[in-house]
């Protein structure tokens, strides 16, 4: 039998978060071959799997859970890999969440998405988790979309604008135009 050596700087991108990592953070399947999501990505499913049912978790299992479930939905933004769903955007030219264009493929209204991420942050708010407010870095590289899936409110992302640019500057009207289509 001859022994194979890993080239210590061969690289692999994760079909789950995108990132390009080094082939030994991938484990090797039954037939030895590298599975192609990184160790990170399933710690998280595993997590995801192990806690999503149980309703006696205890507040560490309850933040890993919730840690998991960001995680995971993170991947989905950059890479659309749902975790045991196929996925057209699998492979495909991997985007930064942030940067991500809104091309109205998705046929839920933006007033639901408000509606879904509000509820989900009331969610949070009652197992003492608060969102942490949206950055001017945030709203100038994101687009609607995102803002409202990341359960930011308009008013918040306005207070940031106000705090932060000069209400006469070309950026500030750039920026509140785009703020203007969001849910109130």
């Amino acid at each position: 039998m001859q022994k194979v050596f890993v080239d210590e700087d061969a690289q692999k991108v994760c079909k789950c978060c995108g990132a390009t990592k080094p082939l030994t953070t991938f484990d090797k399947s039954g037939s030895g071959k590298r599975i192609s999501i990184c160790r990170d990505c399933r710690r998280a499913q595993q997590v995801i799997n192990n806690f999503k049912r149980r309703e006696d978790l205890s507040p560490r299992q309850n933040q890993r859970l919730i840690d998991a479930l960001n995680y995971m939905q993170q991947c989905k933004e950059v890479t659309g890999f749902e975790t045991g769903r196929y996925s057209s955007k699998v492979g495909s030219t991997v985007k930064t969440p942030t940067m991500a264009e809104d091309n109205g493929s998705s046929s839920m209204s933006l007033e639901n998405i408000a509606y879904n991420a509000a509820a989900h942050r009331k969610r949070l708010k009652e197992m003492g988790i608060d969102l942490q407010p949206p950055t001017l870095e945030l709203i100038v590289h994101s687009n609607v979309r995102f803002l409202v899936e990341s359960g930011y409110t308009r008013d918040e992302c306005f207070t940031i604008l106000d705090a932060e640019l000069n209400q006469d500057s070309d950026e500030y009207f750039e920026l509140s135009d785009k703020l203007y289509h969001m849910p109130l």
